[in-house]
């Protein structure tokens, strides 16, 4: 029997969303085992704690900068399906356009089933990851997208930027406070704290409330050897 109307495709995401986030490991390049080893950690508990870490970015934020909040959320939400569909996970330093399409591609193809008006609501938000890339190799479709919203939605690319990289730098805090793992905690601080120190510059209010001086220093002295 065939089901009717939006159901099928959307039974189709429901599910896919259940099965295959938790399939896919996080953190692949870190030996479980080695250094005091870490938390193994899967797409499905890595998009709630970045959806999380998204409702308090927002908030606080909110008395420096106003967010359209509804696709930024959307955006941290569905931003690893794609991921999921490829059935491994791509490290933030090993992205590029190449992998940036495959995965959009194994998003569409499931959710771009979807009628209008919610197929380009969620292709918007899956894109918005995506903008501070080169995009050449995407379809006509997906460029014209990425193009309205390197203009129309700016701060919210740079919160999507933001809130990834905060969620990174939390989970190699974590594996150092409870397991003592520096290795994790030096390697993500150098892929990523220069970047955030950056956004401090063009997000209002996220030095003042998020990446602060205090951390800021912190990390500084964390890397130079300073602190434990």
């Amino acid at each position: 029997m065939n089901m009717p109307g939006l159901w099928s495709p959307l039974i189709d995401v429901w599910r896919s969303a259940q099965i295959s986030l938790p399939s896919v490991r996080c953190w692949p390049s870190f030996d479980p085992e080695k250094n005091g080893g870490i938390r193994i950690q899967d797409l499905l508990q890595h998009s709630y704690s970045l959806v999380l870490l998204g409702r308090i970015f927002v908030s606080l934020l909110r008395p420096h900068l106003a967010l359209d909040e509804e696709l930024l959320l959307t955006a941290l939400l569905l931003h690893d399906q794609g991921k999921a569909e490829n059935g491994f996970d791509t490290p933030r330093p090993s992205k590029s356009d190449w992998t940036e399409r495959r995965e959009y591609a194994l998003f569409f193809e499931r959710y771009g089933l979807f009628p209008e008006p919610i197929k380009t609501a969620l292709q918007r938000a899956f894109l918005l990851q995506s903008a501070l890339m080169m995009t050449e190799r995407f379809p006509e479709d997906a460029r014209t997208i990425l193009n309205d919203l390197r203009i129309s939605r700016p701060m919210e690319i740079l919160a999507f930027d933001a809130i990834e990289r905060w969620d990174f730098v939390l989970y190699a805090l974590e594996q150092y406070r409870e397991r003592k793992n520096d290795i994790v905690l030096t390697r993500v601080l150098q892929h990523h704290a220069g970047r955030l120190d950056e956004l401090v510059n063009l997000l209002p209010g996220f030095g003042e409330t998020i990446w602060t001086s205090e951390i800021r220093a912190w990390k500084n002295a964390f890397l130079a050897g300073i602190v434990d």
